[in-house]
């Protein structure tokens, strides 16, 4: 009924799942499959309605912020994987920038919901900055579970932050 678009998207993700599970989870682009995966599905909502040009971009913080949640959990095993964190607020920042630049294109227009972004990511990063302790140390395993955990949560803001930058405030906060 919705048209064309919700069958498509809903084959790429089921390809995208088909992937992750069948192979690539183990491999350097499990993190970029597992993004894949929740982006795709962040995009088969929006498929209902009549999508064109730069709107299937709404879904890139998403992409970027699944894929940190990923590579941080790489390190919930192992002490000391500085590599992990860093990846992760590497990924991070380019899932806030991702918000700052559909805010730039005008997909995003609430100026309120742009601050509490960067207000939000200020907040992970600084989490993410003291997970990777002093020069020469390293997080523990248990701290890492913690903040996957704290950003595995994260994903429900972040999925209100980007209705309320599209100035739908109701849906946001249900």
């Amino acid at each position: 009924l919705a048209g064309p678009a919700p069958l498509w998207v809903t084959l790429l993700l089921a390809g995208a799942v088909l992937a992750y599970d069948g192979g690539l989870k183990q491999t350097l682009l499990g993190p970029l499959a597992m993004g894949l995966c929740r982006a795709l599905n962040w995009l088969l909502g929006l498929a209902v309605v009549p999508l064109g040009g730069l709107v299937w971009l709404l879904a890139a913080p998403v992409l970027f912020y699944t894929m940190a949640v990923t590579v941080l959990a790489s390190a919930e095993t192992r002490d000391g994987d500085r590599a992990a964190v860093f990846g992760a607020a590497l990924l991070l920042a380019t899932s806030a920038l991702a918000v700052l630049a559909l805010h730039l294109t005008g997909l995003l227009t609430d100026p309120i919901a742009l601050a509490l972004a960067a207000v939000a990511a200020g907040l992970v990063l600084r989490r993410l900055a003291r997970l990777a302790g002093p020069p020469g140390g390293g997080p523990s395993a248990i701290a890492v579970r913690g903040a996957v955990g704290l950003l595995l949560l994260g994903m429900i803001p972040l999925d209100a932050l980007l209705l309320a930058g599209a100035g739908q405030w109701p849906a946001a906060g249900a």
